[in-house]
């Protein structure tokens, strides 16, 4: 029994201080991943935000892909064989990993083509499924992530994010706003006038291109107009609850004056062309 342990401690003190120094390189690898992670961002701080997070993202994984290898190899595990070992494997794990590859290949696709930066206000509109919206926080390797306007936090895989429509709201500088109003039987001249001076008021909405309301639609009883109106696309949330606001006060201040809202209001492109 006594030469059972006696190996075993001998055993113990041959395996230990190589797990001791895995240990120690894991550690040094994470501080160093962070190390590396702060440098980038100094260094790239004149880069475009998407690039530099992208950039940083990557380079954090190689240092501890690196680290990870150099703590196999002080537990007596050879790097060459962990290559060997995943080249013999490679066909498993690639069928395996085929769908993180997927994302991994999408991210780097929306690097490139680059439909949204980060800071972007955008929706992705998932086929069969919801619409994701928020502001683009960053794009990694395997997802995007996103500030939902409750400010939570979504990360959605790349692949989804480029096989499904999406629409970038902050994309274009400027940004339409239309808003529905029904009038009843109030004169359309009148009424539009009143609109249009209202809009133009607003402390945010642009002269160029200038405000115009056109009929959108009529019946006997009631005619609706279409206010339209242009501001800055970071402003647009908050130009169309104030602009409705005006509406309801002005027109609903007297009883002749019975007109309501209809639905919220349209978006457009930066397209000067007004319909």
């Amino acid at each position: 029994m006594s030469e059972v342990v006696k190996q075993l401690i001998d055993l113990a003190f041959e395996v230990l201080p190589g797990f001791v120094s895995a240990i120690g390189i894991l550690v040094a690898t994470k501080f160093g991943s962070r190390l590396v992670s702060s440098l980038m961002n100094r260094a790239l701080g004149g880069m475009q935000p998407t690039l530099r997070k992208f950039a940083i993202r990557v380079a954090e994984t190689l240092v501890l892909m690196l680290g990870t290898l150099t703590a196999l190899n002080a537990v007596g595990i050879a790097a060459n064989s962990v290559v060997a070992l995943l080249g013999a494997a490679g066909l498993a794990i690639g069928l395996a990993l085929q769908e993180n590859f997927s994302h991994v290949a999408s991210g780097a696709m929306l690097i490139v083509i680059r439909p949204f930066e980060v800071g972007d206000f955008i929706e992705v509109s998932i086929i069969e499924g919801p619409v994701v919206i928020g502001t683009v926080d960053e794009i990694g390797l395997f997802a995007t992530t996103m500030i939902a306007p409750d400010n939570v936090k979504i990360t959605l895989p790349n692949a989804l994010v480029f096989n499904n429509v999406l629409t970038n709201n902050t994309a274009l500088q400027k940004r339409r706003v239309d808003i529905n109003v029904n009038i009843g039987n109030l004169p359309i001249e009148s009424a539009m006038t009143e609109l249009i001076e209202l809009a133009q008021s607003h402390p945010l909405v642009l002269d160029e291109p200038p405000v115009s309301c056109v009929v959108a639609s009529f019946s006997r009883k009631s005619t609706v107009l279409e206010l339209r109106s242009w501001c800055n696309s970071k402003s647009y949330e908050g130009v169309r609850s104030e602009m409705q606001k005006k509406i309801v006060e002005n027109l609903w201040q007297s009883e002749e004056s019975q007109g309501s809202i209809v639905a919220a209001s349209e978006e457009k492109e930066d397209n000067c062309e007004l319909e």
